[in-house]
């Protein structure tokens, strides 16, 4: 018989428990809950079990089947200890980084010989190379400078003009252009002098400056409506004058001096 369930004047229960020679009371607490030893459980090893507490402490079987408390962080999160590797031998180390650092240099003020000051020397030999002897500098170009007048020269209008006699003197007739004004410049590019009614000479076309000629072409005879043309290049200062000699001319014959050029303003 494994139990025995008696009645004592209706009012008394008790439950016995036979242990295989005795019988025996089953425990309770106070409350009738009964009180149970175990002797024995299941392997466990290597599992993971939350035991719920009022501090909620976790636990974490390890294989070799003891149990071991989680570390949590204020905030309870879970703490892990990482097995960090051995670092490659040539891997690149806080020390070795420094070094490299330190070959480069700072960008502002780089260490004599370092990378950085090797560039800013190169820089500087580029940007600001030596100069030859004889090359122009700044006090040099001042002297040309002060050497030349203060005078800027640009191109203002074509200077084109006709001056006319249709009542020549007989003999030697003299035309001459306009009288370059102050301030200004003509550039004189071609000259023509002719006499529509007869033959004449000789004839010179020449600059005046005041008080010298200088000749531009001169020939000893020409036929009626024959001119005598120049061309190239001359520049006219302020008082000078483009100017034809006419010898050989008839009373009221009709002579011309054409000037072409441009002027500037200076």
């Amino acid at each position: 018989m494994v139990s025995f369930q008696g009645s004592v004047l209706g009012a008394l229960l008790t439950l016995l428990g036979w242990d295989g020679t005795d019988f025996r009371n089953v425990k309770v607490d106070s409350d009738g809950h009964p009180q149970v030893d175990v002797l024995s459980v299941a392997d466990l090893s290597g599992a993971l079990e939350a035991v719920d507490t009022d501090g909620l402490v976790a636990y974490i079987a390890k294989f070799s089947g003891s149990w071991t408390a989680l570390s949590l962080d204020s905030g309870s999160r879970l703490m892990v200890a990482v097995d960090v590797a051995a670092l490659p031998s040539d891997a690149a180390t806080e020390t070795s980084l420094q070094g490299v650092e330190d070959r480069i240099g700072a960008l502002s003020t780089p260490a004599a010989e370092s990378v950085n000051w090797q560039l800013n020397k190169i820089l500087t030999q580029v940007t600001t190379p030596p100069l030859p002897s004889d090359a122009a500098t700044e006090t040099s170009l001042q002297g040309i400078e002060d050497a030349i007048p203060d005078q800027l020269i640009g191109y203002v209008d074509t200077y084109a003009e006709r001056i006319s006699d249709p009542n020549a003197a007989a003999g030697t007739n003299i035309l001459i252009g306009t009288s370059v004004p102050a301030n200004k410049l003509y550039v004189v590019t071609a000259v023509l002098t002719f006499n529509d009614n007869s033959a004449m000479g000789p004839v010179m076309l020449y600059r005046y400056t005041g008080s010298t000629t200088t000749g531009l072409k001169r020939v000893a005879s020409l036929a009626v409506d024959d001119g005598l043309n120049w061309e190239g290049m001359l520049v006219l200062k302020e008082g000078e004058t483009i100017r034809a000699s006419l010898q050989g001319c008839t009373l009221n014959d009709d002579i011309y001096l054409d000037i072409q050029g441009w002027e500037a303003t200076i």
